[in-house]
Protein backbone atom coordinates (compact mmCIF):
# COMPACT_ATOMS: atom_id res chain seq x y z
CA UNK A 1 0.00 0.00 0.00
CA UNK A 2 1.11 3.52 -0.77
CA UNK A 3 1.31 5.71 2.33
CA UNK A 4 0.95 9.34 1.31
CA UNK A 5 1.59 12.41 3.46
CA UNK A 6 -1.01 15.14 2.99
CA UNK A 7 -0.47 18.71 4.12
CA UNK A 8 -3.26 21.27 4.04
CA UNK A 9 -2.87 25.03 4.23
CA UNK A 10 -5.15 27.95 5.03
CA UNK A 11 -8.85 27.01 4.84
CA UNK A 12 -7.95 23.43 3.90
CA UNK A 13 -6.02 23.00 7.15
CA UNK A 14 -8.90 24.52 9.09
CA UNK A 15 -11.29 22.04 7.46
CA UNK A 16 -8.87 19.25 8.43
CA UNK A 17 -9.39 20.14 12.07
CA UNK A 18 -6.20 22.19 12.25
CA UNK A 19 -3.94 19.20 11.58
CA UNK A 20 -0.63 20.12 9.96
CA UNK A 21 -0.43 16.81 8.11
CA UNK A 22 -2.11 13.42 7.89
CA UNK A 23 -0.98 10.10 6.51
CA UNK A 24 -3.38 8.35 4.15
CA UNK A 25 -3.36 5.05 2.26
CA UNK A 26 -5.64 5.52 -0.74
CA UNK A 27 -6.77 2.38 -2.53
CA UNK A 28 -6.40 2.51 -5.43
CA UNK A 29 -3.45 4.88 -4.98
CA UNK A 30 -4.75 7.74 -7.13
CA UNK A 31 -5.20 11.49 -6.54
CA UNK A 32 -8.97 11.14 -7.03
CA UNK A 33 -9.26 8.45 -4.36
CA UNK A 34 -7.10 10.45 -1.96
CA UNK A 35 -9.35 13.50 -2.28
CA UNK A 36 -12.44 11.34 -1.76
CA UNK A 37 -10.91 9.76 1.35
CA UNK A 38 -10.02 13.15 2.78
CA UNK A 39 -13.58 14.40 2.23
CA UNK A 40 -14.95 11.24 3.87
CA UNK A 41 -12.60 11.51 6.85
CA UNK A 42 -13.01 15.23 7.56
CA UNK A 43 -16.60 15.73 6.44
CA UNK A 44 -18.66 18.27 4.55
CA UNK A 45 -16.54 21.32 5.32
CA UNK A 46 -13.50 19.83 3.59
CA UNK A 47 -15.63 18.36 0.81
CA UNK A 48 -16.93 21.87 0.07
CA UNK A 49 -13.34 23.16 -0.11
CA UNK A 50 -12.35 20.41 -2.57
CA UNK A 51 -15.41 19.93 -4.78
CA UNK A 52 -17.82 22.12 -6.69
CA UNK A 53 -21.48 21.86 -5.59
CA UNK A 54 -22.69 18.36 -6.39
CA UNK A 55 -19.45 16.80 -5.18
CA UNK A 56 -18.27 15.39 -8.50
CA UNK A 57 -15.80 17.93 -9.85
CA UNK A 58 -12.70 19.33 -8.15
CA UNK A 59 -12.77 23.10 -7.80
CA UNK A 60 -10.83 24.51 -10.77
CA UNK A 61 -8.59 26.80 -8.72
CA UNK A 62 -7.81 24.32 -5.93
CA UNK A 63 -4.08 23.69 -5.75
CA UNK A 64 -3.19 20.03 -5.31
CA UNK A 65 0.52 19.40 -5.66
CA UNK A 66 2.03 15.93 -5.76
CA UNK A 67 5.71 16.17 -4.90
CA UNK A 68 5.63 19.81 -5.98
CA UNK A 69 3.78 19.29 -9.28
CA UNK A 70 0.14 20.22 -9.83
CA UNK A 71 -1.99 17.13 -10.43
CA UNK A 72 -3.46 18.72 -13.57
CA UNK A 73 0.01 18.71 -15.16
CA UNK A 74 0.61 15.04 -14.35
CA UNK A 75 -0.19 12.14 -16.70
CA UNK A 76 -3.75 11.08 -15.93
CA UNK A 77 -4.66 14.20 -13.95
CA UNK A 78 -6.94 13.08 -11.13
CA UNK A 79 -6.13 9.46 -11.93
CA UNK A 80 -2.40 10.09 -11.52
CA UNK A 81 -0.88 7.27 -9.49
CA UNK A 82 0.58 7.86 -6.07
CA UNK A 83 3.64 6.13 -4.67
CA UNK A 84 4.66 5.27 -1.14
CA UNK A 85 6.15 8.37 0.50
CA UNK A 86 4.62 10.90 -1.90
CA UNK A 87 3.79 14.28 -0.42
CA UNK A 88 0.55 15.94 -1.42
CA UNK A 89 0.01 19.60 -0.57
CA UNK A 90 -3.46 21.13 -0.87
CA UNK A 91 -4.34 24.80 -0.61
CA UNK A 92 -7.05 27.14 -1.89
CA UNK A 93 -6.34 29.91 -4.38
CA UNK A 94 -4.32 32.70 -2.87
CA UNK A 95 -5.32 36.22 -3.80
CA UNK A 96 -4.16 39.59 -2.74
CA UNK A 97 -2.81 42.80 -3.98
Amino acid sequence: MAKVIVKGFLSIREAMGGLVQVEMEPQPPRVSRLLDMLAERFGPRLAEEIYLPGGQEVRPHLQVLVNGHHFRSQPGGLEHGLQDGDQVVIFPPITGG
